[in-house]
C-alpha cells in the first residue's frame, strides 16, 4: 500500500526540536516492510514522503522515533489515479441505484 507521509515540527518546539529530529533522522533506517519512494523537506521545518509498505504496523515502526517527541504526522493512504478512477465509477454507479 502507498501512503502519503507529511510531517511538520510539533508547534511550541524550537530549532532545538528540529536539530534534535535531523539527528534521529541521521542515523535512521527504514524497517523491513517500508519503502521510502522519496522524501522532500520544505523550508519551514515540515517535509514528506511517498512510501509503500506491507502493513500498517511497518509504517508505525518507521514513524515512531519521532511521533512522541518531535513531529506531528499526515499520513494518508494513497491509490493510483487509474485505480481511483474505476473505484469512483463503482461508488457513482451505486449512488444512482
Amino acid at each position: 500500500m502507498l501512503f502519503y507521509v507529511g510531517w511538520q515540527v510539533r508547534t511550541g518546539q524550537g530549532s532545538e526540536a528540529l536539530e534534535a529530529a535531523w539527528t534521529l533522522f541521521s542515523r535512521w533506517e527504514a524497517p523491513e516492510g517500508v519503502e521510502f519512494k522519496g522524501m522532500w523537506q520544505r523550508p519551514d521545518g515540515g517535509g514528506f514522503g511517498l512510501c509503500e509498505v506491507v502493513s500498517a504496523e511497518a509504517l508505525y515502526e518507521a514513524t515512531a522515533p519521532w511521533s512522541e517527541a518531535y513531529l506531528d504526522y499526515d499520513i494518508v493512504p494513497i491509490v493510483e489515479i487509474e485505480t481511483a478512477m474505476g473505484i469512483a465509477m463503482k461508488a457513482a454507479a451505486f449512488r444512482q441505484g
